[in-house]
């Protein structure tokens, strides 16, 4: 009998622990079928190390937020933008120095501080995240400054619009109904409907801004990806998101990874931190609607640019050294030959 009792208890305890466990609320990145799987993961290298530095960082945050947040939340209502150090979003020293604070903590800290509750269940994680994301909602904007005579959102936008949907997403089950809909008021305000608008309206710039070359389908990708948080039943949110997928798929299909900003400085820099962008958009736009375009011709087409490059462009000392003849590497002598068909519609790329 006292061991019957003991077994039970045991198994009582093991699913209580079970249930306590978090899923996520929307499945972005991950569903909640594939949590088991991860967190047996996170137990062996090289996930196991890769876990202990977001864990140091929302330890890091957990002490330090408390306190700069009496610093900071003052003078949130004074910013033009949380990013401060491309413009003169203010003159004040002080206030200047609580966005740079602001857009770190946003950054850095609070997406590993919400993921650490995913993984572990610990509520104070989870409380730290949430309130770092209503903080960032009292700024006017995230992540715009002038570009090619333009101020729009840039690649900094698009990390602040990834980092709000996937927090959101990842304490979703500490979330009352009510916290759940201010963090999707201040996602569709400050990520989903600016972008939107943007795009929709302004279709020169707009186009021009989404293009490869520059930093717009960071910020496209942000904001689909933000979009899917909101759920369909937000308002609006499915005409913004049929909008979205029009113009990823539009992207993907059209101009994907064929430059980056320039060829000899669009390696390993914006064609990479484009491509991985895009990418993930896809993937969270498959988990949440279904709608599968990792397999796209676009995406396999854009590896071509890298060859490009690679196989061009000789070495250069972070661009401020001449060049030096010797030090072409072996396969610097590979002949890339491009064959295009009349109407441009087959491409292939032979390296011999």
């Amino acid at each position: 009998m006292k061991y019957t009792l003991t077994v039970f208890t045991t198994l009582i305890v093991g699913i209580s622990v079970a249930c306590a466990e978090p899923t996520p609320g929307i499945g972005l990145l991950i569903k909640a079928k594939g949590m088991p799987a991860l967190r047996k993961k996170i137990q062996a290298e090289p996930w196991k190390g890769m876990f202990s530095r977001i864990q140091n960082e929302a330890d890091k945050a957990l002490v330090d937020w408390p306190k700069k947040r009496v610093e900071i939340a003052p003078y949130l209502d004074e910013l033009l933008d949380l990013t401060v150090e491309f413009d003169a979003v203010t003159k004040d020293p002080v206030a200047r120095k609580a966005g740079e604070a602001m857009g770190k903590f946003a950054q850095r800290q609070m997406c590993p501080t919400a993921f650490v509750y995913l993984m572990s269940g610990e509520k104070r994680y989870a409380d730290v995240a949430f309130d770092i994301l209503l903080h960032m909602g009292k700024v006017n904007r995230w992540g715009w400054f002038n570009w090619s005579g333009s101020a729009m959102p840039q690649i900094h936008a698009g990390m602040f619009f990834r980092n709000a949907a996937f927090t959101l997403d990842f304490i979703w089950e500490a979330l009352t109904d009510k916290q759940r809909k201010q963090a999707r008021d201040i996602i569709a305000e400050k990520a989903v409907e600016p972008y939107y608008r943007l795009t929709l309206h302004s279709p020169a710039m707009g186009l021009h801004h989404l293009r490869s070359k520059n930093q717009g389908n960071n910020v496209l990708s942000g904001a689909m990806i933000a979009c899917l948080a909101l759920g369909e039943n937000y308002p609006d949110a499915k005409m913004w998101l049929h909008s979205y997928i029009q113009t990823f798929h539009w992207i993907v299909t059209h101009d994907i990874g064929w430059a980056g900003q320039g060829l000899e400085s669009g390696m390993p820099g914006y064609w990479s931190v484009s491509m991985q962008n895009l990418y993930t958009a896809t993937v969270c736009l498959n988990n949440v609607k279904g709608i599968d375009l990792r397999a796209h011709p676009g995406f396999a087409e854009s590896v071509y640019y890298p060859l490009y490059h690679e196989t061009t462009v000789p070495d250069v000392g972070i661009f401020t050294e001449p060049i030096d003849p010797d030090s072409v590497r072996p396969h610097r002598h590979y002949c890339l030959q491009a064959n295009f068909s009349a109407d441009r519609r087959c491409r292939r790329a032979v390296v011999v």
